[in-house]
């Protein structure tokens, strides 16, 4: 035996993120000079280092190295005791190493990460959202979840009573909204609601629970426009009806007074169709009368204008419509926006149309030459999905739109180089168009 570890090698307490050192002693029994080296085996070793690294000692000495344990602050340094073993190898009869033990205790620490996804949902009664759930600490946590609104007018479903989590582990939960009571005609309700995310760990360890802000926009169950028709067709006949009732009286005024019945123009007949005069203006854009491009992205802050969701990072970009016809024509209403790319039908790049927003639209006059835009703000998931999803990370080649009351399309390539979220139908709110706005 030429290597003896004196019983100094002492237990060890750390936090993750922090650090924390302990000694080990050696002793040469050997009749020779001898050199040891030393190496952290077991669960510490990637977070262990022992300084020195090489230890020389004369037959009969002693000497001491320092053992430097630094655990990261993440799911992998789980909390509790773990073995501390370092192998003691002479260099000159390394068969006779030796392996001193003792623990090291992991302090547990509570991180908990939550969003809802979508934030805001249009609906005419009922919506669908996903709560996202990611233990970051290094202990198990059981996730309360309950949903509230102000009023108290909407209802939830599918929300579990709790959501247990390992470290590292993350759930999705799907919650179920209900508005108060549908909605035939009118303008759109927004109900607010609140998701409250209470984590419960390890005794002693308090944490904050999480507050995720949602809302329900109810929409009318009919559409306006067949009242306003109905309006307008009324006002017609009433303006109809004025119009043919002085030549009547005029006609009628004659006979009542006994005297002669005025003179009847002669009545004509004609097989040629009466041209009506051709209104002012260039009529509705067609797609063949329009331009395309996009315009460089913009960073927004999450969820502007309450448009999108909570989790990625926001984009918006402008899809620029250009008048490249002789006369003036106009534009009312949102475009198709449809995101292609590769290997479409194939397990990646489907084609989808992009949702609408809230905003009413307007009418846009555009004079040759004259430019509108369409918003498109979207969601760059890279860097937020989590791995289990990392294959719905995809960038489109191109977008396929269409004007307003149109059935062709132009291409436009998606020249901002960014992600989407390649799956248009797992309630992400991944991206929304604009109406037709004025200038480029």
């Amino acid at each position: 035996m030429t290597t003896s570890p004196e019983p100094d090698f002492a237990a060890i307490v750390v936090a993750p993120g922090d650090t924390a050192t302990t000694s080990l002693t050696i002793r040469n029994d050997s009749e020779i000079v001898e050199a040891y080296t030393f190496e952290v085996i077991g669960p510490c070793a990637p977070w262990a280092t022992v300084e020195p690294e090489r230890l020389p000692l004369y037959p009969g000495s002693s000497g001491a190295v320092t053992v430097r344990l630094t655990p990261p602050r993440s799911p992998e340094a789980r909390a509790g005791q773990v073995p501390l073993a370092v192998r003691v190898r002479p260099t000159q009869r390394p068969e006779l190493a030796t392996v001193p033990e003792t623990t090291a205790t992991i302090t547990p620490f509570a991180q908990l990460a939550a969003a809802l996804a979508p934030r805001r949902r249009r609906t005419s009664w009922r919506a669908r959202y996903h709560v996202r759930l990611a233990n970051r600490g290094n202990t198990p946590v059981d996730v309360g979840l309950d949903a509230a609104d102000p009023g108290e007018e909407l209802r939830y479903g599918g929300v579990p009573s709790s959501t247990a989590l390992q470290p590292g582990e993350d759930a999705e939960v799907l919650l179920r909204v209900r508005g108060p009571r549908p909605i035939w005609l009118g303008r759109s309700v927004t109900n607010s609601f609140q998701v409250t995310a209470t984590p419960t760990s390890t005794p002693g360890l308090a944490q904050d629970p999480k507050e995720l802000d949602g809302e329900l926009v109810q929409t009318a169950l009919l559409p306006r426009w067949p009242l306003a028709v109905l309006v307008l067709l009324l006002a017609l006949v009433v303006a109809g009806l004025a119009l043919m009732r002085p030549a009547v009286n005029s006609a009628a005024q004659p006979a009542a007074d006994g005297g002669p019945s005025p003179t009847q123009a002669p009545v004509t007949t004609s097989d040629q169709p009466v041209t009506a005069a051709a209104p002012q203006g260039g009529g509705a854009c067609h797609t063949a009368d329009l331009t395309a491009t996009l315009s460089e992205k913009t960073k927004l802050p999450v969820d502007a204008q309450g448009h999108l969701g909570a989790a990625g990072t926001h984009y918006s970009v402008s899809l620029v419509w250009t008048n490249n016809s002789s006369h003036p024509c106009t534009m009312r209403g949102f475009a198709g926006v449809d995101v292609d790319g590769p290997d479409r039908g194939a397990g990646g790049g489907p084609k989808y149309s992009l949702p609408r927003d809230g905003d009413t639209p307007t009418t846009v006059t555009l004079a040759p030459g004259a430019t509108a835009h369409t918003t498109i703000r979207y969601i760059d998931p890279v860097g937020y999905e989590p791995a289990s999803r990392s294959g719905n990370l995809w960038i489109p080649t191109h977008l396929e739109v269409t004007p307003p009351d149109e059935t062709t399309h132009l291409s436009v390539p998606w020249t901002t180089g960014t992600a989407v979220y390649q799956d248009p139908q797992d309630d992400i709110a991944a991206a929304s168009i604009s109406p037709i706005t004025a200038g480029p």
